[in-house]
Formats: C-alpha cells, structure tokens, sequence
C-alpha cells in the first residue's frame, strides 16, 4: 500500500444566490446594486490531499473548507464589503475502482467549533458516477457520469441550500473533492508512480554479459509487445564449458497477477533451443494479458542462478472476420 498526500489550498468551486430575486442560481456576473438586495456567495477550498493506493482500489483522503459571505452595498454607491456569515469545514473520503471505472465520494461537512457559529450542523453528501480514467490523478479528473443521484443526509442550517449546492451546484461531471490543483495532482501521480515501482524490475540492458553464468535474454526485448502464441524467447551463452544439450527453465511471472502471491510459470527447454529461439506454448500465459516478466537458468546438470528479469507486454491477438458479398442475382 502507498500513501502520498500535498497540501495546498485552492478555490475550486463557488456558488452564489441573491436574496430577493424571483430565481435561484449561481452568480456569473455582478450586476450593479441597488436598494438593500444582499448577494450570498458561498466558496469551498481545498487544503489538503493524501492518496492510498493497492492494487484493487485507489483511495483519497481530501479536506478544506467553506465560507458563506454576504456582500452588502455601501448605501452612498461604491464598493461593496464582504462580510462572512458563516462557515464550515469538510472532509472527503473518495474511491476509484479502476477495474470497474466506478469512483465514489463522501463528503461529511461540519461547522468549526472555533468560529462564533456556535449552533453544531453536520451533513454527509454522497455520489457515485463511472469515471474512464481516475479522475483525482487525470488533469481535470477525465469524464464521469452519475449513476446514483447525489444525496444529503444532514442539515446545514441557514445557508443548507447553498452549501451544499456548492459541491453540486448540477449533476456532477467530477468528485468535487477531485477538483485538485496542478500541484496536488502532481503529487498524488508520483506517488502512484512510486507505487507501480514496486512491481517492476529496473530493465536491465539485453547484452551478452561474458562473466554471466546465466542465459541472458534478448528476446523479447525490455517493454516490447508480443501476442499470445506467437511469443518467442530467445538466449545467450551463459560463460562457462556449456555444449548446448544443458537443461534450462525460463520463467514466466505475470506482473499484474491481482493480489498476492503472482502467477509463475516455468517453460522447460534446452539451452541450444534456447540459443535458437523457440515459441513459447499459449498454455504457459493462459491467456493473462498485461505486463510480464521472463528470466531464465541453467538448472542441470548443475543448478545456476536466474538471470535478469526482461519486462515485456502479453496482448491478445486480434481477431479478423471474412465478410463474404452476397450473391447478387440476375434480373428476371
């Protein structure tokens, strides 16, 4: 498991509402002021980010903060003052299955027990929405659509409405707790980059190594791309008195096995086979796509050590259909 988080405060959302109007809605554009009308602006921010990541499920712990303000007009023409009418603290809590592209978000929103706000509200607004690429890591958090209406449990008091349209002003498109800044968001990525580290050998040059008493691979080469059963893999002469009729094992491990521990599987072959290239049978991948690695020994007459992993990509080999015209017929 790999945590990561990065603090940074950052305005990501706003909604405003002007009291007195025939009509609720966010606030584009202000427009003059005129007799006692007191625009309501509510603005949330991000303050923190922090992410765990395994291999099933990505979680983010995000927080900030929201603040209601009013502005009211100067009575002799002017400016306007803003004046904060109340605030409040949130927490979210959000998942993405990257697996099924389904991310969720719980957002629990309180009032500080510091402010002169002194009369406790607590509200939990939650959603769910497919996402087509993890939305806290990817700029702009890609495209999401609800499959589950947003929903409150709570109440925030006076300014309830407001609040909570704040993070849902309309249906979403993104987690709002996904609405990071370029800095966080390039911090939670190289802390997932960290994590994908851990399952990855470093590649290591395919080159005949001379003092090596192993069969180096050469093929298939560091993150190349093969399709199952027409993989081929191929060796050098490990250094030492070898004639070629050696027995060698070459063994395969599926990087993205889900969970521990990874699927291995050994090829038995010779080491002049191997110093040929020779297809390796689709029953050893069964069909296992993804990130692989391959390495290979000597294992008798006399049992050696494996040499380095080689990285490489297993794809499924594409399918093709024949469409036959139909047969036209004669007119009669």
């Amino acid at each position: 498991m790999q945590t990561g988080s990065f603090r940074n405060r950052t305005v990501f959302f706003s909604f405003g509402l002007c009291l007195g109007a025939s009509s609720v809605g966010p606030m584009y554009a202000a427009g003059p002021f005129s007799g006692f009308d007191v625009d309501i602006v509510s603005t949330c921010r991000v303050d923190s980010a922090a992410g765990i990541y395994n291999q099933t499920l990505f979680t983010y712990n995000v927080q900030g903060d929201c603040q209601v303000s009013s502005h009211t007009p100067d009575r002799r023409g002017g400016s306007t003052f803003p004046d904060v009418v109340d605030a409040f603290n949130w927490k979210a809590v959000g998942t993405y299955d990257p697996a099924k592209y389904i991310a969720t978000e719980t957002i629990s929103v309180s009032r500080p027990s510091s402010t002169t706000f002194t009369v406790p509200v607590v509200a939990t607004i939650t959603g769910k929405m497919i996402c087509a690429k993890d939305p806290w890591r990817e700029p702009n958090g890609g495209s999401c659509g609800s499959v589950v209406p947003i929903q409150q449990a709570g109440s925030l008091g006076s300014y309830d409405s407001i609040v909570s349209r704040s993070f849902y002003a309309t249906d979403p498109v993104v987690p709002r707790s996904s609405v990071l800044s370029a800095q966080q968001r390039a911090a939670l990525n190289q802390e997932y980059q960290k994590y994908l580290a851990r399952f990855t050998d470093k590649p290591k040059p395919a080159v005949n190594n001379p003092l090596a008493v192993w069969p180096t691979m050469i093929a298939p080469t560091v993150n190349s791309h093969a399709f199952e059963g027409r993989l081929q893999v191929r060796g050098t002469m490990p250094a030492g008195s070898y004639k070629g009729t050696e027995a060698v094992f070459v063994e395969f491990t599926w990087v993205d096995t889900p969970g521990t521990p990874k699927f291995v599987n050994v090829f038995n072959t010779s080491l002049q086979n191997l110093l040929n290239g020779i297809a390796v049978p689709a029953y050893i991948t069964r069909s296992q796509f993804g990130r692989w690695q391959v390495h290979a020994k000597i294992s008798s007459p006399a049992a050696g050590p494996f040499g380095p992993n080689v990285l490489f990509y297993l794809d499924k080999l594409p399918t093709t259909s024949v469409v036959t015209p139909s047969r036209l017929q004669a007119p009669k």
